[in-house]
């Protein structure tokens, strides 16, 4: 995932590797100070913090339901998932 200052469009920094989780992106949202993206592939939700770019947390499928993550969007206090491969959708807390 890639960062761009949204005045000039000049590179801030490139997220990569295992701690985040990337697998397949498929989706993203933001949330007013998290941006959370689907890894498809990988059967996660990664939340990343937006002022510096830190993993604050990568959601499993394993605890949370989530196969296939596609589309993501937020309401109220929670994260909702689609998941594509487990034909549901699933609900996070903030």
């Amino acid at each position: 995932m890639t960062e761009v200052n949204a005045s000039d469009g000049s590179w801030v920094q490139t997220l990569s590797g295992g701690s985040y989780g990337f697998n397949d992106q498929f989706g993203n949202t933001f949330d007013g100070s998290h941006v959370w993206i689907t890894n498809n592939s990988g059967t996660s939700v990664t939340e990343v913090n937006a002022d510096d770019g830190s993993l604050d947390r990568v959601l499993s499928a394993s605890g949370f339901g989530i196969n296939g993550p596609a589309g993501i969007t937020p309401a109220g206090q929670h994260m909702w998932v689609v998941n594509e491969n487990g034909n549901s959708v699933t609900a996070i807390q903030r």
